[in-house]
């Protein structure tokens, strides 16, 4: 079996999976966070906290099935850490623009802009404001890598792919804006072991051995989750804010669309988002949601994707009329994942890796199913 872990911008999940994608053990609690005008941030300590609350409750003889682990988590999300891994100041948020403030100063430095809520923009703007933590820091680390750092005492930083490369550094920009390139964790891919289980603090009953994946972001997860690795297939991920994906084996670029490397091999996912879909719904603007939803299917439309079917996971995946609300906007199947399919990816991923599975299409193919589907 596969133990799962997602630190979510608004729930902590944990989730125990065989290997036909059946739900052995699952749980989850609220991760909390604290907000300002222009902030977005949490003490990682409370994510620990909180996941060791979590584990406490799995049963001793499921664990004792358990071959690995894959963590998940959102992102981009900057952590810096001292020299024994405890953090020197709170996580900056996916949703933390501060480093706009120096987004003219880095362009001036590069030669080229860098978006503000970026890991290295995050890691300039830290330097310059709050510069005794900078100093105390021996490690930036993301969410995923902090907690698998905590389960196995290694410090990497996940790289999904050559391509997002324009998203991460390289000796010459860390030089160029003058951070310190030790700072910096050696690369690894989700196909590689971050490391071996040795987190009894955490997860007591646990006593194997075993390796800890770091599958990095929570929205890779959820294309596996909804098995979204096939030509035209979209996932839409909801929660806090909305990803929705189309799965294409062309890396094409599109205006105001974002193409990047798929986490299956040799395919590429072109999405649109929509930052405040969390916002919309608590407020119960169904309408404002559907309209920007139908905005990025059009978009797909018009520039020739072919959309097959949409594969919907998340938070408002529970929310029916919501749903058909989007399910009447096209003629396409609209599908609805369970629960806890987000989590799915990462025990897809974790199959693969350990040999249970040839391929992550195979994992996808016999793990993952639909809970409804409308238009059919």
């Amino acid at each position: 079996m596969v133990f799962t872990i997602d630190i979510g911008t608004t729930f902590i999940k944990i989730a125990v999976f065989d290997y036909t994608g059946a739900v052995k053990y699952a749980e989850k609690r609220s991760a909390g966070f604290s907000v300002g005008s222009d902030q977005f941030e949490v003490d990682p300590l409370k994510w620990a906290t909180m996941l060791k609350k979590l584990c406490t409750g799995v049963p001793v003889k499921i664990l004792l099935d358990v071959e690995c682990i894959v963590v998940s988590g959102n992102g981009p999300t900057f952590i810096p850490v001292d020299k024994s891994g405890v953090p020197v100041g709170n996580a900056l948020l996916w949703s933390d623009n501060r480093a706009i403030a120096v987004a003219d100063e880095i362009e001036t430095r590069l030669g080229y802009p860098l978006l503000p809520n970026f890991f290295l923009s995050k890691a300039y703007w830290f330097k310059k404001e709050l510069n005794d933590k900078y100093r105390r820091t021996e490690t930036f680390l993301s969410c995923p890598e902090y907690i698998s750092f905590l389960l196995t005492g290694e410090k990497f930083t996940l790289l999904q792919d050559p391509g997002f490369m324009d998203y991460y550094w390289d000796d010459e920009k860390i030089d160029k804006l003058g951070l310190d390139r030790k700072k910096f964790p050696e690369y690894i891919t989700p196909y590689q072991i971050y490391g071996y289980f040795k987190a009894q603090d955490i997860i007591p009953e646990l006593t194997q051995k075993i390796p800890v994946i770091c599958g990095g972001a929570d929205y890779s997860m959820s294309l596996l989750g909804t098995g979204a690795v096939n030509e035209g297939i979209v996932c839409d991920r909801t929660g806090t804010s909305e990803g929705i994906n189309f799965t294409s084996s062309i890396n094409q670029q599109i205006t105001g669309l974002r193409t990047l490397p798929h986490i299956s091999k040799g395919k590429f996912t072109i999405a649109g988002l929509i930052p405040e879909a969390g916002s919309y719904l608590l407020n119960g603007d169904l309408t404002k949601i559907v309209d920007e939803y139908s905005k990025i299917i059009d978009k797909f439309l018009g520039n020739g994707l072919k959309v097959n079917e949409i594969r919907v996971v998340g938070g408002h995946a529970t929310v029916d009329k919501l749903n058909r609300l989007k399910a009447e906007a096209f003629p396409f199947p609209l599908k609805i994942y369970p629960e806890w399919s987000d989590l799915a990816g990462n025990a897809v991923l974790g199959s693969v890796i350990i040999g249970k599975y040839k391929s992550i299409e195979l994992a996808c193919s016999s793990m993952i199913k639909e809970k409804i589907c409308y238009n059919v």
